[in-house]
C-alpha cells in the first residue's frame, strides 16, 4: 500500500506542476504494458466521481485506454475533455508508435512510468520500446547491481535498439573506451591478449559474460565485424584470426597463401581498424599487449620465413606485424653490407615505413638506415673519385661537401652504438653493416680524400709550413677578434677543444634554429701540430710562438700558454679589459656574478673541453661523439647566457685542433714504427713527432716549423690517416693534418632583436599533398606529401597530424603523424607516402564535402585543410544485425 501511495503521490507531483506556456491543461499518459499498476489505477478511479480523481486536492480525469474504444477515447480528449486534465492509462510501451491511434497525444503529452523497467529506462534515458525492453530483461543479472548499472549509464550514448543495450553492456565488462563497436571489440582483443601473459584471465571474463547473459552478444558481435566464427574464449585463435584479417587488408592476400583459417576478406579492413585502435591506445612499446600478441601470432603462423621470401614491394605497404619492418631492414642492412647499391630502396622504406605502425621501437634502426644511405650516396657520387691539384680547391670541397661524409658517419655510429643495447634479433646484420661503413668511411673516403689533400698541400707545408689562400688559425685574434669588438659590448670567444669542421656546422644549426640571432660558419687551418698546446696559444694575440721542451708548453710572445690564467695574461698583454674563463666556472656562477664578471670587460675567453678529454679516455671508442653531442649544448649554453646575463651582442666560437675517429680502430697494418725517422726521436706521438734537426725520415712528412722554433727541430706528421706507433686511443687521434684534423670552424654569432633589419624569425617546416585526386573510393589507401622546405637554419623540423574529418570537424579516418624533419636539399628525399584508414560505420555521403586536416602536433592548431569527397559502397556496421 506504501508503494500504491508513493505512485500517487508521483503522479500528483505531475499534475502539480505550472503549465507549459499556451497550454490550458496537462494531459499525462502513464504506460504500464506490463499492467503491473492496473489495481492501483482501478482504485484511483473507484475513489474519485464519474472517472475524475482527486491528486492533492486537483481533479484530474482517468481514462482507460483499451483496444476497441480508441475513436471513443480519442473523441473524449478532443471533443468532451475542454480544459480538463486528463491521465491516460496505456498497456503500451512509450515509443511503440506503428500503428498507434494516439501517436499525435504521445508525442505532445507528458509521460508517466512506475514499474521498475519503466524507471531504469528513464535513468538510461534509453527509447521505451519492447524491443528495449525485452533486451533490459536479457541483462537483468547484470542490471541487479547499481555499480554495473551507473557504469552503463555512463557508457551508453544511444539506447535506440537492443544492440545498443548490448553494446553497452558490452562495453562495462570489457572496460572499453566506449560503446562504439571498434572500441568494444578492441577491448576484447585487448582481453584476449592479456590471456596471454596471464593465463586464466580470459576464463574469469568468459565466466562474468555467462553469468550476466552477455556471452551470446559478444560471438555475434566477433562473427559480424570480424567474422571470427570461433570460441570467444579462444584467444590465440582470435588474435590469430584478427591479426592476419588486419594484414591482408594491407597487402595482397595472395602472398598469404596457406594462411586462409585465419583470415576473413570482407572483414579485413574493419580488423586493421580495431589493430590501428589497439595501436592507439597501447602505444609502441615493446611491453604492449599488442606488440606480444604481434609477436605470438608471427611464430605460430611463421611469418618472419614468409616475409623474408616475399620482395620489398610486397611489403613496403604493409602493417600491423613488427617483424615486417625488421625483415626490411635485415635485408637492407645485409644487402648494403654486401656493396649493394640499395640507395632508392632505402629511401623508399624510410619514407614509407617511420609514417607506419612499429616505427618507434625500430627507430634507431630506421637512423643507421638513413645514415647508411647518406654514406652509399655519397659514395655513388663519387666514384670518379677525388682528383684536386690544388690544395685551396680541397679544402673549399671539403667545407663545401666533403664534410657530409663525416657528419654521416659521427651519425650513424651514434645510432649503431645505441642499436647495440637493443638486443635485437637485427644485431648481426647492423654488424655486418657497421663493419661496411667503417671500410667506406676509412679505406675509401678517409684514404683517399687524405691522399688528394696530402699530395696538394705537402709542398706548402714543407715550403712555408702551411697552405697559402687559407685562413689561419695563428691569425685568429687578428681577423676574427679584433673586426669584432664593439664599444662597451663584451665579446665572449667560446674555444671547444677537439670540435670538428662537421660539430661546428652542426653547433651553427642549432644556434640558428634555437635563437634569434643569426650564426654563419667558417673555417681556418689550424697550426702544426693540431695538438691543444699548439691551438690553444695560435688562438691568442700573437707576433711569435715558441715551443719550450722543458715544459712542453708553447710560449706566446715569450709567455706560457698552458693555464687559464696564463692565457689571460696573454689576452691583457695585448687589451687589459679581457678575461679567460672555464666554461665550467662560468655555468657556476649566478646571473648576477655573471653580469659582473663581464662588467667593463671586452673579450672574454671561455674555455670547454668534452670532446678532446673524452678522446684521450679509455671510453673514447663509444663516448666522443656523445661528447662532440655534449660540446653543441654546452657552447649553445654559452652563447644563451653571454647574450643573457653578459651584455655580449656577438659570440665567436672555434676550437683549437680537430681530431679523426674510427669506431672500429686502426690495426698494426695502419701504423708506422717509431724507427721510421732517422735517430733517436725526441718526442712520439700517434699522429706526430719531433726529433733533431738533422733527422730524416722517407714515411713522414717534413713539416716546415720556422715560425715555430727557428728550426732548432724537425717536426714529422704521419702521412694521410697513417698513425705512430705509441700510446694511445686506436680510434681517436688528432695532431696530425688530416683535413678533419686541421679544419676547425669558426662559428660568427650575432644576436638580433625583433623588427632589426637583419632580424629572421624562425619558421616551421611545412608539407602539402602531391596527390591530385580528390576523391576517395576505398577505406583504406595511400595519398603523397612532399616537404616543401629542408630543415635547417631558421627552418625547424615540426610533426603534423593528419586525418580526415566531415564539416562539422568530427574525424572519420585514423590520425597519422607525419615528421616533417628531412633536412636533404634532393626534394625527391623530402616525399612521404602516408596510408589512412576510414573509419566504420559511417555513412558516408557523395555529395557531402570531407576534409583532409593537417594539425600541428605540438600546438593541435590547423595548418591546413584539403576538401575531399568520399564514395564508399557498402553499408554502415551500426545497420547489421548482429
Amino acid at each position: 500500500m506504501a508503494a500504491n501511495r508513493d505512485i500517487i503521490g508521483l503522479l500528483a507531483q505531475r499534475f502539480s506542476q505550472p503549465l507549459p506556456e499556451c497550454s490550458d491543461r496537462r494531459i499525462v499518459i502513464w504506460h504500464d504494458p506490463d499492467e503491473e499498476f492496473g489495481e492501483v489505477f482501478a482504485s484511483l478511479v473507484a475513489e474519485g466521481q464519474e472517472g475524475v480523481a482527486l491528486l492533492d486536492g486537483h481533479p484530474v480525469r482517468c481514462v482507460d485506454v483499451r483496444d476497441g474504444a480508441m475513436f471513443a477515447t480519442k473523441l473524449l480528449i478532443n471533443r468532451q475533455s475542454d480544459g480538463q486534465d486528463l491521465l491516460l492509462y496505456r498497456r503500451r510501451s512509450r515509443g511503440d508508435l506503428e500503428g498507434d491511434w494516439l501517436v499525435d497525444v504521445e508525442l505532445y503529452a507528458d509521460h508517466f512510468q512506475a514499474d521498475y523497467l519503466s524507471l531504469l529506462i528513464d535513468e538510461l534515458e534509453a527509447a521505451d520500446t519492447a524491443e528495449i525492453r525485452e533486451a533490459l530483461r536479457g541483462f537483468s543479472a547484470f542490471l541487479r547491481s547499481k555499480e554495473r548499472t551507473a557504469k552503463l549509464k555512463a557508457k551508453l550514448t544511444r539506447g535506440q535498439t537492443a544492440r545498443d543495450i548490448a553494446l553497452g553492456v558490452l562495453c562495462v565488462l570489457l572496460k572499453a573506451e566506449s560503446d562504439d563497436i571498434a572500441a568494444v571489440v578492441c577491448a576484447y582483443a585487448q582481453c584476449a591478449a592479456a590471456e596471454l601473459e596471464e593465463p586464466g584471465s580470459l576464463d574469469e571474463l568468459m565466466a562474468d559474460l555467462d553469468k550476466y547473459g552477455a556471452r551470446e552478444s559478444l560471438d555475434r558481435l566477433l562473427k559480424r565485424t570480424t567474422g571470427f566464427s570461433g570460441d570467444s574464449g579462444d584467444a590465440r585463435a582470435f588474435l590469430g584470426h584478427l591479426l592476419i584479417s588486419a594484414l591482408a587488408a594491407s597487402m595482397d592476400p595472395e602472398k598469404l597463401r596457406g594462411l586462409e583459417r585465419f583470415m576473413a576478406l570482407p572483414n579485413a579492413e574493419f580488423c586493421l581498424r580495431i589493430v590501428g585502435e589497439w595501436h592507439r591506445q597501447t602505444g609502441e612499446s615493446k611491453t604492449s599487449t599488442l606488440y606480444e600478441a604481434c609477436q605470438e601470432v608471427q611464430r605460430e603462423c611463421n611469418l618472419v620465413e614468409r616475409f623474408e621470401a616475399l620482395s620489398l614491394g610486397d611489403l613496403l605497404g604493409a602493417d600491423v606485424f613488427p617483424c615486417i619492418n625488421e625483415v626490411l631492414l635485415r635485408d637492407l642492412f645485409r644487402s648494403v653490407a654486401h656493396g649493394s647499391d640499395r640507395r632508392e630502396d632505402m629511401r623508399l622504406v624510410l619514407e614509407t615505413r617511420r609514417s607506419m605502425m612499429w616505427a618507434q621501437p625500430f627507430e634507431v634502426y630506421f637512423e643507421c638506415l638513413e645514415a647508411a644511405e647518406a654514406i652509399q650516396s655519397f659514395y655513388w657520387e663519387h666514384t670518379q673519385g677525388f682528383e684536386l691539384a690544388r690544395a685551396v680547391d680541397v679544402w673549399n670541397a671539403y667545407l663545401e661537401d666533403w664534410w657530409h661524409m663525416d657528419a654521416a658517419y659521427r651519425s650513424f655510429c651514434g645510432a649503431y652504438r645505441r642499436s647495440v643495447l637493443d638486443l635485437s634479433s637485427l644485431d648481426d646484420t647492423a654488424k655486418d653493416l657497421s663493419e661496411w661503413v667503417d671500410k667506406v668511411y676509412t679505406n675509401w673516403f678517409l684514404a683517399q680524400t687524405n691522399d688528394c689533400w696530402v699530395a696538394a698541400a705537402a709542398p706548402q707545408w714543407e715550403g712555408r709550413g702551411f697552405v697559402e689562400g687559407i685562413p689561419q688559425q695563428r691569425h685568429f685574434y687578428q681577423d676574427e677578434v679584433l673586426p669584432a669588438l664593439e664599444d662597451g659590448k663584451c665579446l665572449v670567444v667560446g674555444i671547444c677543444d677537439g670540435m670538428r669542421y662537421g660539430v661546428g656546422c652542426e653547433l651553427a644549426e642549432c644556434l640558428e634554429r634555437e635563437t634569434k640571432g643569426n650564426a654563419e660558419v667558417g673555417a681556418m687551418q689550424a697550426v702544426f701540430p693540431s695538438e691543444t698546446a699548439f691551438g690553444m696559444a695560435a688562438l691568442l694575440p700573437n707576433r711569435t710562438m715558441a715551443f719550450d721542451e722543458a715544459t712542453g708548453s708553447v710560449l706566446v710572445d715569450g709567455r706560457s700558454t698552458r693555464t687559464t690564467e696564463d692565457r689571460q695574461q696573454a689576452l691583457q698583454s695585448v687589451r687589459q679589459n679581457s678575461k679567460a674563463v672555464k666554461l665550467t666556472d662560468l655555468l657556476a656562477m649566478r646571473p648576477a656574478e655573471q653580469k659582473a664578471f663581464a662588467e667593463g670587460v671586452a673579450v672574454v675567453y671561455v674555455y670547454q673541453n668534452t670532446i678532446d678529454k673524452t678522446g684521450h679516455s679509455d671510453e673514447a671508442n663509444s663516448e666522443v661523439f656523445d661528447a662532440c653531442e655534449k660540446a653543441v649544448r654546452d657552447m649553445k649554453a654559452l652563447v644563451d647566457l653571454a647574450v643573457r646575463n653578459m651584455g655580449a651582442r656577438q659570440v665567436l666560437i672555434t676550437a683549437d685542433h680537430g681530431f679523426l675517429f674510427t669506431h672500429q680502430g686502426l690495426t698494426a697494418l695502419d701504423a708506422v714504427e717509431r724507427a721510421c725517422v732517422s735517430g733517436e726521436p725526441l718526442e712520439v706521438h700517434r699522429r706526430f713527432l719531433r726529433s733533431d734537426a738533422a733527422a730524416e725520415s722517407e714515411l713522414l712528412l717534413h713539416m716546415n716549423m720556422e715560425g715555430l722554433d727557428g728550426g732548432e727541430w724537425s717536426w714529422w706528421a704521419a702521412r694521410n690517416c697513417l698513425r705512430i706507433k705509441a700510446p694511445g686511443s686506436r680510434h681517436y687521434v688528432h695532431g696530425g693534418i688530416s683535413l678533419q684534423e686541421l679544419c676547425v670552424p669558426v662559428i660568427r654569432f650575432r644576436n638580433t632583436r625583433a623588427g632589426a633589419k637583419d632580424f629572421v624569425s624562425t619558421q616551421s617546416a611545412t608539407i602539402k599533398l602531391l596527390s591530385t585526386n580528390r576523391r576517395i573510393a576505398n577505406s583504406i589507401f595511400t595519398l603523397d606529401f612532399f616537404q616543401n622546405e629542408a630543415v635547417g637554419g631558421k627552418v625547424l623540423a615540426t610533426a603534423y597530424e593528419l586525418c580526415f574529418t566531415d564539416a562539422s570537424g568530427n574525424e572519420v579516418s585514423d590520425v597519422r603523424t607525419v615528421p616533417a624533419d628531412r633536412t636533404g636539399a634532393d626534394e625527391r628525399e623530402r616525399q612521404t607516402h602516408v596510408r589512412f584508414a576510414l573509419k566504420s560505420g559511417i555513412e558516408w555521403e557523395s555529395r557531402a564535402t570531407y576534409y583532409l586536416v593537417a594539425r600541428d602536433k605540438t600546438t593541435s592548431s590547423i595548418v591546413w585543410r584539403e576538401a575531399f569527397s568520399i564514395e564508399i559502397a557498402f553499408a554502415p556496421l551500426e545497420e547489421f544485425d548482429w
